[in-house]
């Protein structure tokens, strides 16, 4: 694992409050994923500022990582970097090697689980802090554990972000495993690069594009392995952290677009009862129906 900022040297989360660029009623990523990018393009010289401009951005609205910026934009600049240098690979594999941290909170509700299946869960439960419009969902079967990577509809092409959100979940993966597990699967829903990369070369056979869905596929057996991190003291300071923001999130923007895509999965599993769609996503039934009300909506309208 690569040297990092150890869990113990966390300072109080942060979470984002402003939100620019796009207009009306936003769907929203925080901004982090951006420096990722900077780093891309810059490394290779390919007018990132220009890029910012073109989807209504400046750098100074990126000097807080966890502002809200609106995920078309974003999406649109994943795609812009890419064509810039040439490479369609490269933003897919920066994104599976970013260190422990990179994410904060997201990241150490993985690390400091007891077992892989309780950081599966976690990344699940507290993904709506970073975005209200890209979901993750959490199921099992017999022979795996299942995590699905929703990424919203999109006006424009969005291959390059889902090579990053699959990559990017991937890597939090074998952090939590302290190794690369030859057994998991990954699925894109989108064709595959055209160049290589060392992501690609280790995954292999393994990773798959062009299919319906996003989806990492973790065998059954994996499911229970305890992280090197693991730590239920600091990991329940951060989570009461985090629930108390959860808390607020669904009194400042529309549950719609999660509450939609978590129907989704919970009709594959024959479950779709509202106490069940407000578990998968980490909120009270009352919170959900409460926030669907401001919405002058229902669940049962909705479902």
């Amino acid at each position: 694992m690569s040297k990092t900022v150890k869990p113990n040297q966390l300072a109080p989360p942060v979470f984002p409050e402003v939100f620019v660029g796009g207009k009306g009623a936003p769907e929203w990523i925080v901004a982090r994923p951006l420096s990722v990018l900077a780093r891309v393009a810059r490394s290779r010289a390919r007018g990132w500022v220009g890029i910012l401009s073109a989807n209504g951005l400046t750098p100074d609205d990126l000097e807080d990582q966890d502002r809200k910026v609106n995920v078309h934009d974003v999406i649109g600049i994943f795609e812009d970097v890419a064509q810039a240098i040439g490479n369609d690979a490269a933003i897919l594999h920066e994104f599976s090697t970013l260190p422990a941290g990179y994410a904060y909170t997201f990241d150490y509700v993985g690390l400091l689980a007891p077992s892989l299946r309780n950081g599966l869960q976690n990344w699940q439960r507290f993904y709506p802090l970073h975005s209200n419009a890209l979901v993750l969902k959490y199921s099992e079967n017999n022979d795996y554990g299942v995590l699905e990577c929703h990424l919203p509809d999109s006006s424009g092409p969005a291959v390059q972000a889902t090579y990053a959100f699959v990559a990017w979940i991937a890597g939090r993966i074998e952090l939590v495993l302290d190794t690369v597990a030859e057994e998991i699967r990954l699925e894109f829903a989108a064709p595959a690069p055209k160049q290589s990369c060392g992501f690609l070369e280790k995954y292999a056979n393994r990773a798959q594009f062009g299919r319906t869905a996003n989806r990492i596929l973790i065998p059954a057996p994996l499911l229970d392995w305890q992280p090197p991190w693991a730590d239920r003291g600091l990991l329940k300071i951060i989570e009461n952290a985090a629930e108390l923001d959860m808390q607020d999130r669904l009194l400042e923007v529309s549950p719609l677009a999660e509450l939609t895509a978590t129907i989704g999965i919970c009709l594959k599993s024959g479950n779709c009862s509202m106490s069940k769609v407000a578990t998968s996503m980490g909120v009270s039934q009352k919170d959900l129906q409460r926030a669907l009300e401001r919405e002058g909506t229902c669940f049962r309208n909705v479902l």
